[in-house]
């Protein structure tokens, strides 16, 4: 492995840190990418992960979001109970359901009002003919929270976010704990149930992380 690192002339950087983080240096995303650890870590040769994760998909029996083996050994699991625990995540205030989204639309009768300190111009924001929002006319710390939904729900291009996401995005910019690790497992659930079920009829078909 390292043989391998050494042959591509990987360069070590010395990054200063403070508590505060003022006055720090801020590591650029390049320098990010050119790091050690991150080499290691995105080189599919070395840790093929997505290769690991669709074996287990393809090979392994998953009931009550669990994995087990042929033996019905477990290997692991995605319960939210399980997530919240391998994430150190808080105890959840609230959770992501049908009620939450009606409570959001009571207390915001005129939405677009509310939601208009949210843009980087200062505007309502602009719904396109799929009813999506563009990541880019956010404010920050909106921008964020919505890159992290983005990949919270699985979807890889972060350039846009769900109309249906406003709730979590006003949860998560104003200190609610979500339910997250629910919503990461349902997700995950979700995927994987799809995938299985399109495998049967197509071997071509790959899991959306592949």
């Amino acid at each position: 492995m390292y043989q391998l690192l050494e042959e591509e002339n990987s360069r070590v950087m010395k990054v200063t840190v403070t508590a505060d983080g003022h006055g720090s240096f801020e590591a650029s995303l390049t320098e990010l990418a050119c790091s050690f650890l991150h080499r290691i870590a995105t080189r599919s040769k070395i840790l093929p992960y997505t290769n690991i994760v669709k074996w287990i998909i393809d090979h392994t029996e998953i009931s009550d979001r669990k994995f087990k083996t042929q033996n019905q050994e477990f290997m692991g699991s995605f319960t939210p109970s399980n997530l919240r625990r391998m994430y150190h995540l808080p105890e959840p205030q609230a959770s992501y359901n049908k009620q939450f989204v009606e409570n959001f639309a009571k207390e915001n009768k005129d939405l677009v009002d509310y939601t208009k300190s949210w843009s980087t111009k200062e505007e309502p924001l602009k719904k396109d003919k799929n009813v999506m929002y563009t990541t880019g006319s956010l404010s920050s710390p909106y921008f964020f929270a919505a890159a992290m939904l983005c990949r919270l729900f699985g979807k890889p291009d972060i350039n846009e976010f769900s109309s249906e996401w406003l709730p979590l995005l006003d949860a998560a910019t104003n200190a609610t704990i979500m339910y997250w690790a629910q919503i990461l497992s349902d997700n995950l659930a979700s995927a994987i149930l799809n995938y299985q079920t399109k495998r049967i009829f197509s071997r071509r078909f790959y899991p959306p992380f592949f």
